[in-house]
Formats: C-alpha cells, sequence, structure tokens
C-alpha cells in the first residue's frame, strides 16, 4: 500500500517566478515527503491554470483524476489531482 503525501499548497509571488523559487520549494516538499518513505505525493491544481500543470508535469507529476466543484472562489471550480510516484 501507498504511503500518501497531499501536498496542500505551494505558491510563489508573481514578481519572483521564473527564478527557480518554486522548484526548490517543490524539491523540498518532496525531499521532506521520502525521508518519511512516502511513495506518493499528490495534489490539486485548477484545471485551468496551465502554466502550473505545465510545472508539476516537467517535475514528474501525472494528472490521475478530475475533482469536480473542488474550488469554492474560482471559476472554473474543477481541480486536477495530479501525482508523483517517488522511489523508495
Amino acid at each position: 500500500m501507498d504511503r500518501l503525501h497531499f501536498l496542500q499548497f505551494i505558491a510563489v509571488h508573481p514578481l519572483y517566478r521564473c527564478r527557480g523559487i518554486g522548484a526548490k520549494l517543490l524539491d523540498f516538499a518532496i525531499a521532506k515527503a521520502e525521508s518519511h518513505r512516502v511513495s506518493l505525493v499528490r495534489l490539486h491544481v485548477q484545471v485551468s491554470n496551465g502554466s502550473a500543470i505545465q510545472f508539476y508535469q516537467k517535475r514528474g507529476f501525472v494528472i490521475a483524476e478530475t475533482t469536480k466543484n473542488y474550488y469554492n472562489r474560482c471559476i472554473p471550480a474543477d481541480a486536477y489531482v495530479m501525482q508523483k510516484q517517488l522511489q523508495m
């Protein structure tokens, strides 16, 4: 059975994007998950957030499913659940 870690929130202020900060934050979160012997990392991303989807895909995440009406104050409200299998 997979040990699951759900990444709740990661963000970089627009003025500081494209400087590798997001990648370092994600690398840190994944390293922490690996240190706790987690084998699967999952997260939600808004279906219309193409730049975030591309960011995660570039780092090995795949779209696993769609959650309808996940967001309360966003349009569209649907989210992709993206996941990355970690090496144990």
